[in-house]
């Protein structure tokens, strides 16, 4: 019942509640920290796409395999390079 009593207190005549300065600051914190994030994830994809990284990180992962996991005699890979 306090909590109602407590949104009662910050209606406004329209019937929507009038929201607290911590609550405006957490909710624009909230939405810059997405939009940052949103931003660095574009510019990732951007970096990785535009510095042909692909090609790059692939040849890396399939050296790793081929140290850590070594080929059996006399049987293909399933990934030729």
């Amino acid at each position: 019942m306090q909590i109602i009593a407590h949104r009662d207190h910050y209606r406004q005549s329209d019937g929507f509640v009038q929201f607290s300065a911590v609550q405006k600051k957490s909710a624009a914190v909230l939405l810059l920290s997405v939009i940052l994030l949103g931003l660095v994830g574009v510019l990732v994809v951007y970096m990785f796409v535009r510095l042909h990284v692909k090609e790059k990180l692939t040849k890396s992962c399939f050296g790793v395999e081929d140290k850590l996991l070594p080929r059996r005699m006399y049987r293909p890979s399933k990934f030729e390079y």
